[in-house]
């Protein structure tokens, strides 16, 4: 999985599924060239019938039409984690001064899986709103738009209280 490459993040939902069975069968112990056990190789059938019919989806090829002096575009990014995967998604929102109409616009997106370590949720949440962040400033760079307002989205009341805090926070928070 590490060489499959989906620079926009469309595929997140299926390339998830297959590192979940791949970090399945690595925690199981499964040496490499054993066969998956049977639940393991059904989901991996699973996720090869989807891919099939995920290559039939058609995308339009750019994010954002050419920009005029007459839209607003704004980047909202919203940010998330579960006990098995944190992620941030991107959305380019373009306002039409002349007619007052917003188009939404998928951008790109970044997910993750948890590795087997013992976080807590708000811990794995900040690290959402750290994936958000960085995908924010890449958006900026690399799309070369300049967006008159940039949010990044959380539902976690620790990650927005930690933000706003002025009291000295716990290492993992501060970094």
């Amino acid at each position: 999985m590490g060489s499959f490459y989906d620079v926009l993040g469309l595929f997140a939902p299926l390339t998830l599924r297959a590192k979940f069975i791949f970090q399945e069968a690595q925690l199981s112990g499964l040496p490499w060239n054993d066969k998956l056990p049977r639940s393991l190789f059904m989901q991996w059938q699973s996720i090869q019938n989807n891919l099939l019919k995920a290559v039939q989806i058609m995308f339009p090829h750019f994010a954002v039409d050419q920009t005029t002096d007459t839209q607003i575009v704004d980047l909202h990014v919203f940010a998330d984690a579960s006990a098995k995967v944190y992620a941030a998604v991107a959305y380019l929102a373009i306002t039409d001064t002349a007619s007052q109409q917003t188009r939404i616009k998928f951008c790109n997106a970044r997910s993750q899986i948890v590795k087997p370590k013992l976080l807590s949720i708000p811990h794995l949440e900040l690290v959402a709103a750290l994936m958000a962040a960085k995908l924010v400033s890449f958006l900026r760079t690399e799309l070369h738009i300049t967006f008159c307002n940039s949010y990044v989205w959380s539902d976690s009341f620790d990650v927005l209280c930690w933000l706003q805090s002025t009291k000295i926070l716990p290492v993992f928070v501060q970094r």
